[in-house]
């Protein structure tokens, strides 16, 4: 089941995340793509084409979704969000 804060980011049919609302994400997170992109572990170049519309692979996407959540996690713990 889809959580509520994923609605409208990421469509795994197409396997890419909405126009503009990946950077969104990451900048409401006060990260740069580049930091976000290391805190994934994926390549700066694949955040990029994440961020402009391509398609990316299942376990690229679920590290994204994994990291941004994570994030969420930190910031709700430390009382920053």
């Amino acid at each position: 089941m889809a959580e509520r804060w994923l609605d409208g980011l990421y469509d795994p049919v197409s396997g890419r995340f909405k126009l503009g609302a990946l950077a969104y994400a990451i900048a409401a997170r006060g990260l740069t793509p580049e930091e976000f992109a290391r805190r994934a572990q994926i390549a700066r170049s694949t955040i990029y084409k994440a961020i402009g519309g391509a398609g990316v692979r299942q376990a690229i996407a679920i590290k994204i979704l994994r990291t941004l959540r994570a994030l969420d996690t930190i910031f709700a713990d430390s009382g920053a969000a």
